[in-house]
């Protein structure tokens, strides 16, 4: 790994995570693990989630895309792939998710920007094994929620709450993909081992 991936990677994650104990506690970030298909199978039974929707990111865009997404956070596309703004501003929070996903409805009018896509997002996913991902499902929305294992409860609080309010959207058929950010076993080693350092630094 080159020195300028070490230190895009580093701002990146500085960016992402504060390296303070006192942010830690404060958003409940443990130190992150390296994860294998079957930790995190296990650890979404522990959070009462589904285990049929989940996906994690390759190493090539995990940094893009950790830069891009909150912990907990969601995209919301339609089904002609076009990226749905559900924030009222761009300082909003992911909060608004609690009342514009029951609103999802074939006749809802919706900001659409370009910010990314729904093809552009699901090429960057792989599945718990690090396969190419291929289960997304025909759907007249799509909710992506990213998520960590080594964030919080009240996180994964956040995350149940959506999967079970697009479950209980009866106006139109929504896809939940649930989309993990935590250090994959599958990484080649370099690069895994580099984000696992700089994760866990004190």
């Amino acid at each position: 790994m080159n020195k300028l991936f070490r230190a895009c990677a580093a701002v990146l994650l500085c960016t992402t995570f504060s390296c303070t104990p006192i942010m830690k506690m404060a958003y409940g970030i443990k130190n992150p693990k390296i994860e294998t298909d079957q930790s995190l199978l296990k650890k979404s039974k522990k959070f009462g989630f589904r285990t049929d929707n989940l996906a994690t990111v390759n190493e090539a865009d995990y940094l893009l895309v950790l830069q891009k997404n909150g912990i907990p956070d969601a995209n919301i596309f339609d089904k002609e792939g076009r990226y749905i703004e559900y924030r009222a501003t761009e300082e909003s929070c992911n909060a608004g998710l609690f009342s514009y996903i029951p609103k999802l409805g074939t006749d809802t009018a919706h900001k659409y920007t370009n910010v990314t896509t729904l093809q552009a997002e699901t090429q960057r996913l792989r599945d718990l094994k690090g396969n190419a991902f291929t289960s997304l499902p025909e759907a007249d929305y799509y909710v992506f929620i990213y998520w960590a294992a080594f964030t919080g409860k009240l996180n994964k609080d956040h995350v149940k709450a959506w999967e079970e309010l697009a479950a209980s959207n009866k106006k139109t058929k929504i896809a939940v993909i649930k989309v993990n950010l935590d250090i994959q076993d599958y990484w080649t080693p370099a690069f895994k081992n580099e984000i696992y350092s700089s994760m866990n630094k004190k």
